[in-house]
């Protein structure tokens, strides 16, 4: 069996799910100075003689279709293994969504496939467009990055602020939507875990994940990008 977006996880755990579709686009535009996929996304540029653009996001093609395809093929396995999560690497709602609509346009494949469980990870508040295609969703989990409280602004520069994410996290939960806080990755003493969780659950969020940096150090970023103290 071929898969073309959706890709089967080796290690299922409370971070993986059964299956994730990355993102609908390659790149960001968000340019979080800690982020891991920049290199990767930067690496796959020289391979395939791309303009490096590291803080752009550009489409991916055939992403719905494909979607459906893969979907077709794995309509005899397992309920338990129908769980997948969209947006794990690139962020799945960047601006050009608005012209593009392919994470929309996924989102209404899996209308059609009510035994799926979908989550969709994502620090945009685009997500909001959609809310009437997630509400069709049998089974769906927002999951809304939140990393700090404290200078945002450096650590996510082009991302929306923290506080328009928590607004985000009410909007969705209003509307009879799971909403789970992603407070990823941990940036030492600029993330206050229990005041994020305090914050998060006041507006309506109902679960958390919470994981370290996996790439950098917080004290290299701080020295790098001339962070100021928390």
């Amino acid at each position: 069996m071929t898969l073309r977006v959706l890709r089967k996880q080796k290690k299922v755990d409370e971070y993986n799910f059964p299956y994730t579709l990355p993102s609908p686009y390659t790149g960001c535009p968000f340019g979080c100075i800690y982020c891991y996929s920049i290199k990767s996304d930067i690496w796959s540029a020289r391979l395939k003689n791309w303009e490096i653009k590291p803080n752009s996001a550009r489409p991916k093609k055939n992403v719905v279709n494909n979607l459906k395809l893969d979907l077709r093929q794995l309509r005899n396995i397992p309920q338990k293994s129908r769980e997948v999560q969209i947006g794990n690497f690139f962020e799945p709602y960047p601006p050009i969504e608005k012209q593009h609509k392919i994470t929309r346009n996924c989102l209404d494949v899996f209308t059609n496939y009510p035994n799926w469980k979908v989550h969709l990870e994502t620090k945009s508040d685009l997500i909001l467009r959609d809310i009437n295609f997630l509400q069709q969703l049998n089974d769906f989990e927002a999951e809304i990055t939140i990393t700090t409280l404290k200078h945002d602004n450096y650590f996510e520069p082009r991302a929306p602020s923290t506080q328009r994410r928590f607004e985000v996290i009410e909007e969705l939960a209003n509307n009879g939507l799971f909403v789970r806080v992603m407070i990823m990755p941990v940036l030492g003493d600029y993330t206050d875990i229990n005041e994020i969780i305090q914050q998060s659950y006041e507006h309506g969020a109902q679960d958390f994940k919470i994981k370290d940096m996996n790439y950098f150090t917080i004290e290299q970023l701080v020295k790098d990008y001339n962070i100021p103290s928390p």
